[in-house]
């Protein structure tokens, strides 16, 4: 199984492109066992959005690119794994900054955090690991997006989190791993952004607003079924036992 909080976006495309290659040229004619489709069968699929957007940055062909991660993104949504949505999220993102489209690219960018955060607040009760995890991506690409007010509020959230889970071990090490994080994305931004600019398309900006307006019925939707929790230094009293 492949785990995608082990894979950062250029693992993955590494290990979708070697899938596609070693079952390419496999005669889709000849008999084939019934099976059940597994994640990694879905990221070789000819059809499959995320793939296609791998295939289209690598051509260099960004803005189409683009509109293929915001539709796996809003795949994702509509499945409500957030994940998945936040990498392709922060894919579309980084091929707009490419193009010199650092606004449309903040603003993915931001869907990506949210994503990221909404992500670490949903998983909370069912793996600390994950969610410390989603909080680094979010805190990361808050920063991208220069949004630190976000930032800091992810930074407290983070910090509170391990605290409690270990009152006394590696809170030293969590500071240094947020504080990578924040470098890291100095760098995105600074290669970003040393980009010429080219025109972007009027259907990537609808892609885009596509996306956004997405993100915000379903946000919505999960409020008004009460399925959309925050961390907050209350409801992390369970794991004190307080």
């Amino acid at each position: 199984m492949i785990d995608v909080r082990e894979l950062n976006s250029s693992g993955l495309k590494k290990k979708a492109t070697i899938l596609f290659r070693k079952f390419q040229d496999t005669d889709s004619n000849s008999p084939q066992p019934t099976k059940i489709e597994t994640w990694s069968d879905r990221l070789i699929d000819r059809d499959n959005y995320w793939l296609n957007a791998v295939n289209l940055e690598d051509d260099g062909n960004l803005f189409d690119a683009v509109i293929f991660y915001l539709q796996d993104a809003g795949a994702c949504l509509k499945k409500h794994s957030l994940v998945r949505a936040a990498l392709s999220c922060s894919c579309a993102a980084t091929c707009l900054a490419k193009t010199g489209n650092s606004k449309h690219a903040n603003s993915l960018y931001r869907e990506a955090a949210t994503l990221y955060e909404e992500n670490a607040d949903s998983i909370i009760s069912e793996s600390i690991r994950e969610s410390l995890w989603s909080l680094e991506e979010a805190y990361e690409y808050y920063f991208v997006a220069d949004e630190f007010e976000n930032a800091q509020i992810v930074y407290d959230k983070y910090m509170s989190l391990a605290t409690r889970t270990s009152p006394l071990l590696g809170l030293e090490e969590r500071k240094e791993t947020l504080e990578f994080r924040k470098l890291n994305s100095q760098v995105i931004k600074f290669n970003d952004r040393s980009l010429p600019t080219r025109q972007i398309t009027s259907e990537v900006i609808g892609a885009v607003e596509q996306l956004l307006e997405l993100r915000k019925s379903t946000r919505q939707y999960d409020i008004d079924l009460g399925t959309h929790p925050e961390i907050t230094f209350h409801n992390l009293s369970f794991l004190s036992g307080s």
